[in-house]
């Protein structure tokens, strides 16, 4: 993915001297939105950060906190341009994001250990999820003074995870080697096998490259009213009360994605046009 990232990096430092054409011919971009009337396809690629998990406890003196997760993301996407700076497009992406869920203990609380043990995150548990998107938006080219158009994008996205589910524990053993249980736990990143739904929303920047492709970066959040990502805990800490919660991540997400559109332009239509000088 590095790899890729930087190929699609240099390829924009050399194309983007294309942005001169089209200040000295504004008709360029009209040109090329014609050339480009039949679907196209680009390779989007996301990295997006999520809030902590929320963690809520039923019972006991403990609650294991969260921190901030994150996602990376990869696909396909097809394009179709419409009437008055419109297009609508549907893709197939693939997902890979990680949980995590942490507890430290009180210093006090240890000394029921058969020895001395060091609390502080003495529960950790990081998991990894994965799920296949597929995204429906309408975007819109919007005019500014000061700035060169931006688009804004809006849409809403149909999940399907078939993961399995994952049983946890952890513990000690005392000084006669026995195994002592302080942990344990059932996640479920998989939605009990149903699709969900989610939406997007954005704005970005496409960069037209002298090959006729584009170049797109954006900055997208997505909205999720769906705990996709489910869990219960129990914390047997020995000469303490059983601690038991819930553990829930929505998908909520803001992330950055480069895109690279294949438009399958003529290339040679367009510098006749630009030879004309309009």
């Amino acid at each position: 993915m590095a790899l890729l990232c930087l190929f699609l990096g240099h390829t924009c430092i050399c194309q983007v001297a294309e942005l001169k054409e089209k200040e000295q011919f504004p008709q360029i971009r009209i040109i090329k939105k014609k050339e480009r009337q039949k679907p196209y396809v680009g390779l989007e690629i996301i990295a997006s950060m999520l809030p902590p998990a929320k963690i809520k406890r039923r019972e006991g003196n403990y609650r294991p906190y969260s921190r901030l997760q994150s996602s990376y993301e990869i696909g396909l996407n097809y394009h179709y341009d419409r009437p008055k700076q419109i297009t609508f497009s549907y893709g197939f992406h693939l997902i890979v994001g990680k949980t995590n869920f942490f507890l430290s203990i009180p210093e006090e609380d240890t000394r029921a250990f058969p020895y001395q043990i060091d609390g502080h995150r003495i529960i950790e548990l990081k998991d990894v999820w994965w799920a296949f998107k597929f995204p429906f938006m309408i975007q819109k080219e919007v005019q500014t003074k000061k700035w060169d158009n931006i688009i804004l994008k809006a849409g809403v996205n149909l999940m399907y995870s078939p993961i399995w589910d994952l049983n946890v524990g952890g513990g000690v053993n005392d000084t006669s080697n026995q195994y002592i249980g302080i942990y344990s736990g059932f996640f479920s990143g998989n939605n009990k096998y149903l699709p969900w739904v989610n939406f997007s929303l954005g704005g970005c920047k496409d960069l037209v490259l002298k090959n006729n492709n584009i170049l797109t970066l954006q900055l997208i959040a997505v909205i999720s009213p769906r705990a996709f990502y489910r869990g219960n805990y129990r914390i047997t800490i020995p000469g303490q009360p059983v601690a038991t919660g819930t553990y829930k991540v929505y998908g909520n997400s803001l992330g950055l994605s480069i895109q690279y559109y294949f438009t399958g332009s003529n290339k040679k239509a367009v510098k006749e046009y630009l030879k004309k000088g309009f």
